[in-house]
């Protein structure tokens, strides 16, 4: 295709030649419209026309000194066919298309978009930058900063700019795992030292690489008997309930408080027992005391000491009275010696009352036996042996000379004038 070049510099020969080269290179200007060039009449078309002929682009190429306008979805294509580089605008977006098999390669030291950009596809690049801060480093700084203000419970996270490493430390105390399980789980400090649920429907507690006690069901219970004791003499449990205790050897506590009976089969020995408060030994005491200091019995009086635990036993101080030939009255004081004066009744002793050899030698006075003690006949010839009073009715000894009044003596002599034996009398 011929170029045409029209200037205003032209001649008219020069434009009459140009004219009809533009006819030529034009074809029929009866075919070109209004329309075609948006002009108002032919001859603006053909000015149009002469102004697009000074502008055209030659095959060689051309260098563009102004603006080159498409109409919505007129595309530019670039390549030697329609699969090319197509670059338009839809009345709405504007589209940079590769439409052949190969890429879109933009080769610059420094693509800006002052917009955004939305990638559908895969972003590769050497290197990305975010406001001049390298992909990498920009990732590293948001994250960090989004762990490092977390608001979670039980655990703290930061970012360490130094080595772009994000530190996790959960706290000592957690609140906020609701759920921990695992068939084979294990949970401790090390293999010495755990709590064990890895068999089924039991947990082991283990310490010191021994397992020490088990929970199965309804039972917490050592592993070996008669291992492992429950508190020491300096930690010990507060309180425990339980509906019963069996034990095989000593229960040893500071107090025992049992609310309800208690039934000892053995022996009960303790150092102290209390009843209600009391100490049983009071308690026996005032029980016992108020049981004897209420009886009913006669002639003694039991009193019981609360000051010093004892009894006072008061027998009554009985009077004794003598009544007959015989009288007399003492009282007994705390069941002490005691003595009665007595009176004898004047005539009330008889022979009957005397025994035989009652009455001795000692218990008649000097000179108190005399005819007026003796009554007529009260002593016969049957009654004495050789001139004397016999065996039975006087002791021996019984009567002496010292007990005889009005002394009268009876000498016996033989033939030969000797005296053969002496006797001594009452009388005159």
């Amino acid at each position: 295709m011929a170029t045409v070049n029209v200037t205003t510099a032209n001649t008219f020969e020069q434009w009459r030649v140009k004219t009809n080269e533009i006819g030529t290179a034009l074809g029929n200007t009866a075919e070109v419209t209004v329309s075609d060039i948006g002009a108002t009449s032919i001859v603006a078309a053909l000015k149009a026309h002469q102004g697009i002929v000074v502008g055209s682009v030659t095959v060689a190429g051309s260098t563009m000194t102004g603006n080159l306008v498409f109409n919505d979805n007129a595309k530019v294509i670039l390549g030697t066919s329609s699969d090319g580089l197509e670059i338009y605008h839809d009345g709405s977006n504007s589209y940079i298309a590769e439409t052949g098999t190969g890429g879109l390669k933009i080769t610059a030291a420094q693509a800006d978009f002052s917009g955004n950009v939305d990638v559908d596809g895969t972003l590769e690049a050497d290197v990305i930058t975010v406001n001049g801060v390298t992909l990498d480093e920009t990732i590293q700084d948001s994250i960090g900063t989004m762990l490092s203000g977390n608001t979670e419970t039980g655990i703290a996270v930061t970012y360490d700019d130094t080595d772009n490493e994000i530190d996790f430390a959960l706290a000592t105390t957690q609140t906020t795992i609701t759920s921990l399980k695992n068939a084979a789980l294990v949970i401790g400090r090390d293999a010495d030292n755990d709590i064990d649920f890895a068999t089924d429907n039991v947990i082991f507690f283990r310490t010191a690489g021994a397992d020490q006690i088990k929970l199965i069901d309804g039972v917490l219970q050592p592993i070996t008997d008669s291992d492992v004791d429950l508190g020491n003499t300096t930690q010990r449990f507060k309180n425990a309930w339980v509906d019963s205790i069996t034990v095989t050897g000593e229960v040893d506590a500071a107090s025992l408080d049992i609310s309800g009976n208690a039934d000892i089969d053995g022996t009960l020995e303790a150092d102290a027992i209390t009843l209600g408060g009391v100490a049983i030994t009071s308690h026996i005491h005032s029980t016992v005391g108020a049981m004897v200091a209420g009886n009913t019995e006669s002639g003694i009086a039991i009193v019981y000491q609360g000051s010093d635990n004892t009894f006072d036993f008061d027998v009554n101080d009985p009077t004794i009275t003598l009544t007959g030939d015989i009288t007399g009255a003492g009282t007994m004081t705390n069941l002490g010696s005691f003595s009665i004066a007595t009176t004898r009744t004047a005539g009330s002793t008889d022979t009957s009352d005397i025994a035989d050899d009652a009455i001795t030698q000692a218990k008649i006075a000097d000179n108190s036996v005399g005819n007026g003690q003796m009554l007529d006949n009260a002593i016969n010839t049957a009654e004495l042996v050789n001139g004397s009073v016999t065996e039975v009715k006087v002791a021996n000894d019984a009567i002496s000379r010292a007990k005889l009044k009005d002394e009268v003596v009876l000498t016996i002599t033989n033939s030969a004038g000797s005296v053969v034996k002496t006797m001594y009398g009452a009388g005159s």
